[in-house]
């Protein structure tokens, strides 16, 4: 006869990202970078600004043929704050 098998819980991490978390999110929307721009250099620009956790690049062109990107911030006190200081 075989050997009663056991089971055991396994606890996963939270693979939710961290801008999908119940957290103080706020995104801004940017025009007019150079067509040189990387999302990584985008990335450490915008941290100075505050805790950036997506930056999302625009495949087409908006308006003129400019490109954009979407910064998505995290734990942000005040948007209109950080909206004078960007």
């Amino acid at each position: 006869m075989m050997e009663e098998e056991k089971w055991t819980k396994v606890r996963r991490r939270n693979k939710t990202p961290l801008w999908n978390r119940n957290l103080n999110a706020i995104s801004f929307f940017v025009t007019g970078l150079a067509d040189s721009s990387k999302k990584r250099d985008l990335f450490k620009c915008f941290e100075a600004f505050g805790e950036v956790v997506d930056v999302f690049m625009g495949t087409r062109r908006y308006k003129a043929g400019r490109n954009f990107v979407f910064v998505k911030f995290v734990n942000v006190g005040s948007a209109r704050q950080l909206e004078g200081e960007l």
